[in-house]
């Protein structure tokens, strides 16, 4: 069984995780959810545990401020393959829809996973390793594993085009079997795990058996071990039927680049203006959003979170300075490089990919 790190030790607000715990819900799971955080900020390829635990830190910050019991994930994983148990199997986690359309909601019928990992980031070998532990200790694969963003009736990039690409669609297409706990596979090889034999790996890379046992010495096609690293001799090209020239086209219209989800959510948000804070109290949902977004970056405001670690949603004094010191920290927040206490789309840009 794998070693999991606990509330206990990551979480600013253990007690909350602790509630959660008395329903055993992994008898009728049905699927895996996986996750990413969305953020374009590092590191993550080689993350020490104190900056995986200050990232938990602030997802849990701002997924309180959204007035939810905790961070909003079963389990979490971080590049270096250190597993964290959030809210287990006994709490429902934030992954709306219903995949399956058989009534049950997904956040009642699935494990959340957070992959730790960056836009432009390939999950890790550890990673990997750890998520397929994770799996089995949890009773193994289920009818369906799926990213976030195919889950019917949700709107969201999650978990991202590198996890999609290099774990969702493996797995969908060929099984747990397609991630290799000994190491993702480089150009040219391919490294042989469980349940692999030399058909299916022919099949997968567009190849033959009798090419992948020349370009291996194999002596027989029916003997591969787990683990062995087999290279994967190129195609042959086919020779093409000449095509008929193409008519003119007229020329396409540009189309708009996708928009991100943080281009999204800053269009949502209003500017909130603390140059008066210290007098006046501003209040209001964004306010509350900007204390949470301000923690998670490292500014936390003093005097501004309840008991159980929720922003209160009035900017006063507390907040005005927090704001101040992000701006200074980051002259670009501001305005002509000093800070105008005003959180406008420049510092919701920098709050949402901190």
């Amino acid at each position: 069984m794998a070693s999991y790190i606990p509330p206990e030790t990551w979480s600013q607000h253990p007690g909350n995780y602790a509630a959660m715990l008395g329903e055993d819900t992994s008898t009728y799971m049905d699927g895996w959810v996986i996750h990413w955080p969305g953020s374009s900020r590092g590191p993550y390829t080689d993350p020490t545990l104190a900056q995986s635990i200050a990232r938990l830190q602030g997802y849990e910050t701002y997924h309180l401020s959204k007035e939810w019991r905790g961070l909003a994930y079963d389990y979490a994983v971080d590049m270096n393959g250190r597993l964290f148990r959030v809210r287990g199997t006994g709490g429902s986690a934030a992954t709306s829809g219903d995949y399956d359309e058989d009534g049950v909601p997904n956040n009642r019928e699935t494990d959340a996973v957070l992959l730790i990992v960056g836009p432009v980031d390939a999950p890790s070998p550890a990673m990997l390793a750890a998520l397929v532990d994770l799996v089995d200790d949890l009773g193994g694969p289920r009818r369906y594993v799926i990213g976030h963003r195919q889950a019917r009736g949700t709107s969201t990039s999650c978990p991202g085009p590198r996890v999609m690409a290099t774990v969702i669609d493996p797995i969908q297409r060929d099984g747990w079997s397609a991630l290799s706990t000994v190491g993702p596979a480089v150009p040219g090889t391919y490294t042989v795990v469980s349940g692999d034999t030399l058909s299916k790996i022919a099949g997968r890379f567009g190849t033959t058996v009798a090419r992948l046992v020349a370009a291996n010495s194999i002596a027989d096609p029916n003997l591969i071990r787990v683990g062995e690293t087999l290279k994967i001799p190129k195609s042959p090209k086919s020779p093409q039927a000449p095509t008929a020239p193409k008519s003119p086209q007229a020329p396409k219209s540009p189309t708009k680049p996708a928009r991100s989800w943080q281009e999204e959510v800053i269009d949502k948000m209003q500017t909130v203006d603390l140059r008066d804070a210290d007098k006046t109290l501003v209040k209001g949902a964004d306010v509350g959003r900007l204390q949470a977004l301000l923690a998670a970056a490292g500014f936390p405001p003093e005097n501004s979170f309840d008991s159980k670690g929720r922003p209160d949603g009035e900017g006063g004094a507390g907040t005005k300075a927090a704001l101040g010191a992000l701006q200074k920290r980051h002259p670009k927040t501001g305005t002509g490089g000093h800070p105008d206490y005003q959180a406008g789309p420049k510092v919701w840009t920098y709050l949402l990919a901190a």
